[in-house]
């Protein structure tokens, strides 16, 4: 898809929609990268991205993306999910007896719609995979 800058009229730049399964593939490059036993957590800035961005563009369905692509996705992913980690850890804290994880998950999107105008939160794929791991 092609998109026109309209500053000063003669910018254009290509742009390529991220799919769900991308946007989780990027969140297990960066739970493997930040995970890595022999790294640590102490791993420098430019080491993590350098192995996201390796791990993420040597992928079996040859989806590329340039590291920019990646750490500016990956803040948009980083906020959105906090903000419903947040959204359901306060509708765990209202769990009811008879109440099930399912309806957690219902109120959670409930409260983050609350919270954000209305919006829905779209990423529950990336969500389940950075859930039960370390900010």
């Amino acid at each position: 898809m092609k998109i026109e800058v309209s500053k000063e009229g003669l910018s254009q730049r290509n742009q390529t929609k991220w799919l769900s399964l991308k946007e989780a593939w990027l969140a297990q490059c960066w739970v493997d990268a930040s995970e890595d036993s022999c790294k640590g957590n102490s791993q420098k800035y430019v080491l993590l991205w350098a192995t996201i961005y390796n791990k993420f563009n040597n992928n079996p369905n040859g989806w590329q993306r340039g590291d920019d692509q990646l750490s500016s996705k990956w803040r948009n992913i980083n906020q959105a999910c906090g903000a419903f980690q947040g959204a359901y850890n306060k509708a765990k804290r209202n769990w009811r007896s008879g109440d099930n994880d399912q309806g957690v998950e219902d109120q959670a999107h409930q409260i983050y719609a609350n919270n954000n105008k209305g919006k829905r939160f779209i990423m529950m794929d990336v969500w389940r995979v950075l859930s039960n791991k370390s900010k």
